[in-house]
């Protein structure tokens, strides 16, 4: 699988290790010493319900044509040779409104280089926060800014917001309460109150905290990739309510947890993210998503938490092709 940002890996060939710019399936993660919402965990040591923040089948609605050929340009990939006339600009990248057959989630051999993220300590006070997720920001903007342009697909950083106060915050899509949604995607803008982290349950957890800022940036590149405005139109025109329309809305969270996890296998074991913030990031996934009673729109803590794992076990963003997945992995 080609590395996306030129990051190096071993193959073995014959019997023979070579340092190249790709990766076999075969690699294994460093072994250890995890508009759109998060919803937050439980926080009593009792199984409590938390708060809120999509068969192989194709998706009801339009069919969705073969998709375009993406110009390749990770190292170690040439680019597809210019067609254009001189004189002439190339045309600027855009957004391509598929979802199974999205050029980002078809190509098994492309995956995320590694690399190193350098973070601020982290410190349970919102300017502390506020300079950990814009540092991380540099590092998510960095992985997922290689990916989208090896695609062809456009891309751009989103903005960080940090809404203090009361438990209700405002966002371009309405305001939204921290009992609901822990942190939330609208836009082109990720929101992440402080309010919303739960400091006093997750006291000095960064790796939580990064796992749900790395899941919210998952819809902006679904936003970027053309996903997520496809899905919604979806989800809308079948009723956001209706099984067909929740499923679509499944399909798109556990796709940005699978997002989340490849960005944590990239950087787990360099810099700041160490081996064990992954398995910490990890383990908190099983505590979030649909739990009894709730509304089915983000999946059930055991699927939140298996296609947060996938991302961090396989790497590929092609493994995150939730549209493309049966029915009963996206429950």
């Amino acid at each position: 699988m080609a590395l996306l940002g030129g990051g190096l890996a071993l193959v073995l060939v014959a019997g023979l290790a070579l340092v190249i710019g790709v990766a076999t399936r075969g690699s294994q993660l460093p072994e250890a010493g995890t508009g759109r919402d998060v919803p937050p965990p439980a926080t009593t040591t009792e199984t409590t319900q938390p708060n809120q923040p999509t068969e192989r089948i194709q998706p009801t609605g339009p069919t969705e044509p073969p998709s375009p050929t993406a110009t390749s340009s990770a190292e170690g990939v040439p680019p597809s040779p210019s067609t254009t006339p001189p004189g002439l600009q190339e045309p600027s990248p855009t957004p391509v409104h598929l979802l199974a057959r999205n050029p980002l989630v078809t190509d098994e051999q492309v995956a995320l280089s590694p690399r190193t993220c350098q973070l601020p300590i982290w410190s349970d006070t919102p300017a502390a926060a506020e300079a950990y997720f814009r540092a991380a920001a540099t590092c998510l903007d960095r992985s997922w800014g290689s990916a989208l342009a090896h695609f062809a697909l456009p891309f751009s950083p989103p903005e960080l917001r940090f809404p203090q106060g009361s438990r209700t915050y405002p966002t371009s899509c309405g305001r939204k309460d921290v009992e609901v949604a822990a942190a939330f995607y609208c836009d082109g803008v990720i929101y992440l109150p402080f309010a919303g982290l739960q400091t006093d349950f997750y006291d000095n957890q960064p790796a939580v905290h990064l796992s749900l800022m790395a899941h919210e940036y998952g819809h902006h590149v679904q936003q970027l990739a053309g996903i997520l405005p496809e899905s919604t139109d979806r989800e809308v025109r079948a009723g956001p309510s209706t099984p067909a329309g929740l499923r679509y809305n499944r399909r798109m969270e556990l796709q940005a947890q699978c997002f989340a996890g490849i960005f944590f296998r990239a950087h787990a074991g360099r810099g700041s993210i160490s081996n064990e913030m992954l398995l910490e990031a990890e383990t908190d996934q099983g505590r979030r998503g649909d739990w009894s009673g709730q509304s089915r729109d983000h999946g059930t803590p055991q699927h939140y938490q298996s296609w947060w794992q996938r991302g961090a076990e396989r790497g590929s963003p092609a493994d995150c092709n939730t549209y493309a997945a049966p029915a009963g992995d996206v429950s």
